[in-house]
């Protein structure tokens, strides 16, 4: 199993369905997608000491100094228990994965998408049109960034269409852990 000392910024961490949040993401969403994979976070930061110990993710952020808890693009430690991800890397210059975390840190603080995932429901599921731009979801966040850097990690999907699943399974992406 990996260590946080095997990863690098832009390794891309895609969370195995687990408890009960994934059992729900089954049921709703199990239909149109592998619900195997629940959320996405991107390796972000390197210590003093050229240690990973940040990732970067819209999700449940924790504020470090107030220990206040929302919902959005933020900065969070890195997990301890890395078996629960399948870890992926980018195929492409490291500094196209330097810039696309330039962008992803522009984003800091903007609320997280929940209407953007009823969104994607819609259109795959229900076949209804349904608009995005109403924040960011775990792995559109990703693709949009890697997008605006240059490099589709998951090329025939729109970014606001996409998926963990589309991540875990990208040929734009070697895994480093299954």
């Amino acid at each position: 199993m990996l260590t946080a000392k095997d990863l690098q910024p832009g390794d891309v961490l895609v969370e195995k369905r687990n408890g009960l949040f994934g059992s729900f993401l089954q049921w709703v969403v199990g239909i149109w997608l592998d619900p195997k994979y629940q959320h996405v976070r991107v390796v972000y930061h390197l210590n003093k000491f050229g240690e990973v110990d940040r990732v970067i993710e819209d999700g449940e952020i924790i504020d470090p100094q107030s220990g206040t808890r929302f919902f959005g693009v933020g900065i969070n430690p890195i997990p301890t228990d890395l078996g629960k991800y399948t870890v992926r890397r980018p195929l492409c210059a490291p500094s196209t994965n330097n810039a696309a975390l330039t962008v992803m840190a522009s984003r800091l603080g903007e609320p997280y998408g929940a209407y953007s995932l009823f969104a994607i429901w819609c259109r795959r599921f229900l076949g209804l049109p349904a608009p995005d731009g109403f924040g960011f979801f775990c792995s559109e966040l990703v693709c949009w960034a890697w997008s605006v850097a240059g490099y589709d990690l998951v090329p025939d999907r729109p970014d606001h269409d996409s998926a963990p699943w589309d991540l875990a399974t990208s040929d734009r992406l070697t895994t480093l852990q299954p």
